[in-house]
């Protein structure tokens, strides 16, 4: 007997995708390294050129709708700054499209640089007892 294909079945299909061979799919997403993907794309998704100060950026909501699309479950990984409330909404957004959030406390670097130095990069120069120093995210 032939059983009818749901929409899962086919956008698996799609993807050439075979439960019987791969089992269940989990996705991982480390976003934090995502938008990295297009840093040096010059073009819109449409083909249009980018103006200078423009960049690609991954939609989480489109993100999570393609990953329903194969995935039994979805998590994302996003380092976390509790400095800096301005990047809060993405992991908020994360969990409202269904993933399971995980986060971790951002790892800073600390970069040393020479007397009377006060900013590197727009990042402010920072001054304790073993010197100057800036810090820079890890990525």
């Amino acid at each position: 007997m032939k059983r009818n294909m749901d929409l899962k079945d086919l956008k698996l299909n799609a993807f050439g995708i075979d439960k019987k061979k791969f089992g269940r799919i989990f996705c991982f997403v480390d976003y934090g390294n995502v938008n990295y993907w297009y840093d040096k794309d010059r073009r819109s998704g449409e083909g249009n050129q980018l103006n200078k100060y423009q960049r690609l950026i991954v939609d989480i909501e489109k993100l999570a709708y393609f990953v329903s699309g194969f995935a039994e479950q979805k998590r994302f990984y996003y380092g976390w700054n509790p400095r800096n409330k301005t990047n809060w909404h993405i992991t908020i957004k994360a969990e409202k499209y269904g993933f399971v959030k995980i986060t971790k406390p951002m790892q800073f670097i600390r970069h040393e640089v020479g007397k009377g130095i006060i900013s590197h990069d727009g990042k402010k120069v920072l001054k304790d007892d073993a010197g100057n120093y800036y810090r820079n995210s890890k990525k």
